[in-house]
Order: structure tokens, then sequence, then C-alpha cells
């Protein structure tokens, strides 16, 4: 025998276990004793049987880490062109760094990003020390017109 109890706290006995439907009860102020499935205001909500199960999303490829890696991959391939891509390729690679780490998991790809700006950074660093020795300067003389429509 227990008592005087909240109703708040015969609900929490009825979600403990601790007390069902056939519990009898005494309302303050009545001297019968009744189920305490007779007062549906006490009663908690039902729980399902089977919960659902929780949803999972697989996480995803960072679209970006993807291009730096094509893109720093690319540049040597193409020697012509290869410091626009490698530097578009560094500037990939920081933006899906930073996508991935923000993603709280639902996107990968990191491992492609830093590969992409590993290689190009070797490349740019390579093509800078390729310039240096040669002793390459850009020849471009835009200034100098002669009346013959030449431009060296």
């Amino acid at each position: 025998m227990y008592g005087p109890v909240t109703g708040e706290q015969l609900r929490q006995w009825v979600a403990e276990g601790r007390a069902n439907a056939q519990t009898l009860v005494q309302p303050i102020g009545n001297s019968d004793w009744k189920a305490l499935g007779e007062f549906p205001e006490l009663h908690s909500p039902p729980l399902p049987a089977d919960p659902p199960p929780p949803i999972r999303v697989s996480p995803r490829t960072n679209g970006f880490a993807m291009a730096s890696l094509v893109l720093g991959t690319v540049g040597w391939a193409l020697c012509c062109c290869g410091p626009v891509t490698w530097m578009t390729s560094i500037i990939f690679a920081s933006v899906a760094i930073s996508q991935i780490n923000r993603s709280a998991g639902t996107q990968t790809g990191k491992g492609l990003a830093v590969a992409g700006l590993v290689a190009s950074l070797v490349g740019l660093l390579a093509f800078v020390l390729w310039a240096a020795c040669a002793g390459w300067q850009p020849n471009w003389r835009f200034s100098q017109f002669s009346h013959h429509g030449r431009y060296w």
C-alpha cells in the first residue's frame, strides 16, 4: 500500500510495469477501491510493438574531391595547361576538405581530395623549379609596336 501519490507517479509506474490496468487505487476523498484501468486520464500512451528501424543514409563522395584528383592528374598529362589545372585542383581540394569536415559523416572522399592536393602541389613545385632552371621568362612585348605592324 502506497500513497498518496500523484497521477504522474502512477503513469510512471505503469510505464515501468509496476502497475497495470488491474491495480487497485483509491481516489482521495473516496472510500472505494477501483481498478486503475477505470481512470483513462492515468493511462500512458501505448508503445508500438516494434519501433521502426532507423533510416540510414549512405555517405556520398564529395564532387569537389573527385574533381580535385582528376584535375591534379590531368595537369601532369597536359603540360601546356598544368599550372592552371593544378591551381584549380588546389582550390577544389580545399573546398572538398572543408565540406567533408562539416558534413557530419554524410560525405566521403577526403583521401581523394588530399591526393589531388598533393599531385597539384608537387606539379606546381616541379613547374616552378623547371622554369627557374630553364631561365624561362615570359616574352610579352605588347608595348613595342613599329610602323610596319610588327610586335617584336
